[in-house]
């Protein structure tokens, strides 16, 4: 009889104990899941970062080779590949301006150079690894392609718009704004909205100071009128609808007509 008790409790021990492990198993399973999903992201990145070192370090090998045309197609490829790393693009159009250089392709560089300085405008190669000539490239092409705008409001915090483009609130100072005509919106609440032409030069700052008018309801228009006119306007008013409101009397008919004889 003792050791049936005995077996049995110790069937129940081991039954506890291996719920227990399957609890501990259904608990942990996620958080593992979790730390290999983002152990996998670590490694995707490091492998990327890996792999855009070596086509970089590949491009420069075959530009010293002389092999321009396929280090210009491997950056090209990493442009249209990479288009959400900003810092990839930048030193992938620094790269591709520099090869074309290098092939003395000056009009392929020009372009290549304004397609890089309309997504960053403040676009500079580094002159630890590029020569001067590159950057001096970028000065020239930015003066033509960008003017610089300042807006100073009364009253102040005006929201500011460049076309239908949202570009902060007064008083701004934009650095690079591209050459051309604009229209300039302003808006400000309780106040009425103020539109105004701006034209941007190459190279050259503009500045704009404009003034909104508040906006006035009725109560605004009574105060200023006083309470004097407003008093004068109303006894104006029922006098008319009373003169309108008063009937003329007709006139009496005349004495009859004498028999004819």
């Amino acid at each position: 009889m003792i050791s049936k008790i005995a077996s049995a409790s110790s069937s129940s021990k081991a039954i506890a104990i291996s719920l227990l492990f399957s609890f501990l198993l259904l608990i942990l399973s996620p958080v593992d899941a979790t730390a290999q999903s983002a152990a996998d992201t670590t490694a995707q990145g490091n492998n990327e970062s890996a792999n855009i070192y070596e086509r970089f370090e590949k491009v420069s090998s075959l530009r010293s080779q002389g092999q321009y045309d396929r280090a210009i197609e491997i950056l090209k490829g990493i442009i249209a590949e990479f288009t959400k790393s900003d810092e990839v693009l930048r030193r992938a159009y620094n790269d591709l301006v520099f090869t074309l250089m290098s092939k003395q392709d000056i009009d392929g560089a020009t372009e290549s150079a304004k397609q890089g300085l309309s997504r960053y405008p403040d676009l500079a190669a580094d002159p630890l690894y590029f020569p001067p000539r590159v950057n001096e490239l970028y000065g020239n092409l930015r003066s033509q392609m960008y003017g610089s705008l300042f807006v100073a409001t009364n009253p102040k915090s005006c929201r500011v718009f460049l076309g239908e483009a949202f570009i902060g609130v007064s008083p701004l100072n934009m650095k690079y704004v591209k050459v051309g005509g604009y229209t300039l919106n302003l808006s400000k609440s309780g106040y009425k909205d103020e539109s105004s032409p701006v034209r941007i030069e190459p190279g050259s700052p503009t500045s704009m100071q404009l003034s909104l008018q508040k906006e006035h309801g009725k109560k605004w228009w009574l105060m200023r009128a006083g309470p004097g006119a407003v008093l004068a306007s109303v006894l104006a008013y029922f006098q008319l609808r009373g003169e309108k409101g008063t009937a003329q009397p007709e006139p009496l008919p005349g004495p009859p007509s004498p028999p004819s004889q």
